[in-house]
């Protein structure tokens, strides 16, 4: 008895090229959210007269990065922030544990993003392997 089934084959596995720009992107975003937190943590720009320009612009560098999922969080994390923490909020130096959970929300959407690269990824290559075996 046979059956029209074929063999299963690893249609689940990503080529290497994708896998190496998921890698990459999500590194260049894991750097630049921790950067941006020891900025913060430490006020590195403090002494300089600078402000927070190298910081913010580090976040806007992250908030293209993880388009198009950022640009409400980013602006929903601006209404409601504050620079300084309060004297009954957990804080690392000047950077508070609310701040901390911001910047690290940035990271949860580069992940989103990879997630959603990968499956587009595999959802092509299914329909080419699907494509071709209907020819």
């Amino acid at each position: 008895m046979t059956t029209d089934r074929t063999k299963p084959t690893r249609k689940r596995r990503l080529p290497s090229w994708a896998v190496a720009i998921m890698g990459v992107y999500l590194a260049a975003v894991g750097g630049l959210v921790a950067s941006v937190c020891v900025m913060r943590a430490f006020d590195v720009n403090a002494g300089t007269g600078t402000g927070t320009g190298a910081a913010e612009a580090m976040v806007l560098v992250i908030v293209v990065l993880t388009l198009p999922l950022s640009t409400p969080y980013y602006v929903a994390g601006s209404l409601g922030s504050s620079q300084g923490s309060g004297p009954e909020e957990l804080a690392v130096g000047a950077l508070s544990l609310n701040a901390a959970l911001y910047y690290l929300g940035f990271f949860l959407l580069a992940v989103i993003n990879v997630a959603i690269f990968r499956w587009i990824v595999i959802s092509t290559r299914r329909r080419r392997a699907e494509a071709q075996s209907d020819s």
